[in-house]
């Protein structure tokens, strides 16, 4: 009826490694380049567009994680129970 649990998860990146990916797509996917003589408006344009894509690549990337999660009303009975069961003795 179900599938397993482990199944259809990926494994989850360090908090380190996390930040290297999203950090390192950031620098790949931008223009990484300032010069002395730009004005203060396109410096700030400059910035504002890389924190700007790395908000994005932190929601994809969180995003993508957590839809790989089951979602508790469409697991098997049983298995729903045993989740809510465990929860509430770990508190």
């Amino acid at each position: 009826m179900s599938t397993s649990l482990k199944a259809s998860i990926a494994p989850v990146p360090s908090a380190n490694d996390f930040l290297d990916i999203v950090l390192s797509k950031t620098q790949r996917k931008t223009p990484t380049v300032i010069h002395p003589g730009y004005k203060i408006t396109r410096i700030r344009s400059f910035y504002m567009r890389k924190v700007m894509f790395t908000k994005d690549a932190f929601t994809e990337k969180l995003q993508a994680i957590l839809s790989e999660f089951p979602v508790l009303e469409n697991l098997h009975p049983f298995t729903s129970s045993l989740l809510k069961y465990v929860d509430c003795v770990a508190i």
